[in-house]
C-alpha cells in the first residue's frame, strides 16, 4: 500500500512541476496563435464569398441584359436599330444629319484667332 501511495506522490510532482507547466503554456500560446490564424482566415473567407456573390449577382444581370438584347435582335426594328448604330448606315432616300458640339467649333476658332493674331504682330514688325 505504501508503493501504491508513493506512486500516487510521484506523479503528482511530475504533473505539477515546473517543466510540466512550461510545456502547458508553451502548447496554449500554440493553440492561441492557431486560433488567431483561423478568425484571421475565416475574415478572408467571408469577404471572398461576398464578393462571390456580388460577382454573381453581376453575372445575372448582364445575362438579363444580354438575353434582352437577343430578343431585341430576333424582331426586324431592333436589328435595323443596331446595324444603324454600329455601322452608321440609312436606308435609301434617308439622309444623315451629323451633329457637332459648339465647344469643338469655338476652340477651333480660338486656336485660329490666336494664330492669326500672331501673324498680324508679326506683320506689323516688318
Amino acid at each position: 500500500m505504501k508503493e501504491r501511495f508513493q506512486r500516487k506522490i510521484g506523479f503528482r510532482e511530475v504533473l505539477f512541476s515546473r517543466a510540466t507547466l512550461v510545456i502547458l503554456i508553451i502548447i496554449s500560446v500554440l493553440l492561441l496563435f492557431s486560433l488567431l490564424n483561423i478568425v484571421k482566415k475565416n475574415k478572408e473567407t467571408v469577404k471572398n464569398k461576398e464578393l462571390a456573390l456580388t460577382e454573381i449577382e453581376e453575372l445575372k444581370q448582364k445575362e438579363i441584359d444580354l438575353q434582352s438584347a437577343i430578343g431585341d435582335l430576333k424582331t426586324e426594328r431592333g436589328l435595323e436599330e443596331n446595324i444603324r448604330e454600329k455601322f452608321r448606315v440609312v436606308k435609301e432616300g434617308e439622309e444623315l444629319i451629323i451633329i457637332v458640339d459648339d465647344e469643338n467649333i469655338n476652340q477651333s476658332l480660338e486656336q485660329t484667332e490666336d494664330g492669326s493674331r500672331f501673324v498680324r504682330f508679326l506683320k506689323k514688325l516688318f
